[in-house]
Formats: C-alpha cells, sequence, structure tokens
C-alpha cells in the first residue's frame, strides 16, 4: 500500500494539467486499493484457503491495471507520467 500511496505522490508532484481521464483513472485505481485492506483480512480470517486467496490475488491483479492505466492516461498535453519534466 505504501508504494501505491508513494508512486501515486510522486505522479502528481510533476504534472501540471489534470484532464478527467487522468480523474477517472485515478478514481479506478483507488477504488481497488480500498478493497485491499477487506481482501486481505478475509484472507487472513480464512487461513489462506483456496478462495479467499484468489480474490486477494484478482485484487492485487486489478490495482496492478488500474496503476498501469492510470500511468498510461495523459496527464498534461503531449507527455504522460513517465516522461521527465523540463
Amino acid at each position: 500500500m505504501g508504494i501505491y500511496w508513494n508512486n501515486h505522490h510522486h505522479m502528481f508532484q510533476v504534472v501540471t494539467l489534470v484532464n478527467g481521464a487522468v480523474l477517472w483513472a485515478n478514481l479506478h485505481l483507488l477504488f481497488w486499493l480500498s478493497l485491499l485492506p477487506f481482501t486481505t483480512g478475509w484472507m487472513g480470517e480464512n487461513h489462506f484457503e483456496r478462495w479467499p486467496t484468489i480474490l486477494y490475488g484478482l485484487n492485487l491483479l486489478f490495482c496492478a491495471l488500474a496503476i498501469r492505466q492510470h500511468h498510461r492516461s495523459r496527464l498534461f498535453r503531449g507527455r504522460t507520467c513517465g516522461e521527465p519534466s523540463s
């Protein structure tokens, strides 16, 4: 969770203009991150049984896909967040 927060914080440090696509991508990412405490707790309560562990893994997968979408969304004209600022 800390790694996601650190990357998210750093990404918005370099942004000069945020558009609607970035806002939706951000909400998508935050939704999946908000489910992590529940899936982690369910998996722990059930001692790593099959379905809680599968759901936890899917939650992590969707977090990774959401952060990828977030990084690919246009943050400002002509650049994405992966490019260095001038």
